[in-house]
């Protein structure tokens, strides 16, 4: 992996290392803590997936993807739009405890008041929005499956059309889902669609969605973002979202091997950016911060392999990759 070293580095730490990184979905908002990671083991391993020894996408209660041909459960009827909110932790299945996915979102919390904020139209079909009033919940799940809470929308515009809209999905009370923004995207042929805390966008279908969460995949898929390993003790993380983080690293390169990371890590404590480095690189105000324990990591050697940064939710499952 390359490393870029600035001038700070060489002439205020032995190690100092900017790094350009690589982000497996980005999702943000406040970071782990509380007893949303009361299951949190900071000694076990870093789980990548959770599969059923044969290749099978498989969630933590056992549940896999949907089977129809279409990759849904709930096909859309004439003139509307399912969008079906993927987390088995909030299905009507048995379940592990709650993702820590959902910021400030209780164990406990109903998911048939979850709801949506829509505005804001972007393509030549929409749905029914509630942008002028914030403090509309009203629009609630029609119904809970397995994977999590499902709406049917109606279709606003031109219902043979492709069509989308800006959506935040929140609880009863109106915690997000995740911080940014997301978005509800459907083609004429496909009004089914699926959304997660993994992503901004949504997915074709539920069986996507699924997999793309708890896939048991060989490696790692990659988008773009950043972050910036300041000092030696210090690493900022633009798209660091609610949960534990952890640098994994090793000599060799880092594998999914019995659905878990291979190598070594240290868990990170969230801290702030101090103000020196925020007049010096102003740009990184909007970062959150985490310190790195270097009595706990060798960080010239861990460099000569490969190094990640990982988000884990409160069951040790990884929600984003940074490589």
């Amino acid at each position: 992996m390359q490393l870029k070293i600035s001038k700070l580095a060489m002439l205020t730490m032995p190690c100092f290392i900017a790094m350009t990184l690589a982000a497996c979905g980005g999702s943000s908002s406040s970071s782990g803590g509380g007893d949303d990671f009361a299951n949190f083991d900071p000694e076990a391993p870093s789980i990548f997936v959770t599969s059923g020894g044969d290749g099978v996408a498989t969630a933590p209660n056992g549940l896999t993807a949907p089977t129809t041909e279409s990759g849904d459960v709930v096909e859309a009827p004439e003139g509307k739009i399912v969008v079906q909110l993927v987390d088995v932790n909030f299905g009507n299945g048995e379940t592990t405890p709650a993702s820590t996915s959902l910021k400030a979102i209780d164990k406990s919390a109903d998911p048939m008041k979850f709801n949506l904020y829509l505005w804001d139209v972007c393509g030549e079909a929409g749905t029914i929005t509630n942008k002028e009033n914030w403090d509309d919940t009203s629009i609630t799940p029609t119904a809970v499956n397995q994977y999590g809470p499902y709406w049917i929308l109606d279709i606003v515009g031109d219902a043979s059309a492709d069509g989308c809209v800006n959506v935040i999905i929140r609880d009863a009370d109106k915690n997000k889902l995740i911080v940014d923004d997301q978005l509800l995207k459907w083609t004429a042929d496909d009004r089914s669609i699926a959304i997660s805390a993994k992503r901004k966008e949504s997915y074709a279908s539920t069986k996507e969605a699924f997999e793309d969460l708890y896939s048991a995949a060989a490696g790692f898929e990659v988008e773009t973002a950043s972050a910036h390993w300041i000092t030696k003790d210090l690493l900022v993380w633009k798209d660091a979202g609610n949960y534990k983080v952890r640098i994994q690293y090793n000599l060799d390169p880092i594998e999914v091997a019995n659905d878990q990371l291979t190598g070594k890590f240290v868990n990170l404590t969230e801290t702030t950016v101090p103000d020196d480095i925020k007049a010096k690189y102003p740009t990184l105000g909007g970062y959150k911060a985490f310190q790195v324990p270097t009595d706990s990591i060798d960080i010239k050697q861990a460099l000569k392999g490969e190094v990640l940064v990982v988000g884990l939710d409160g069951n040790n499952l990884n929600l984003n990759v940074i490589r």
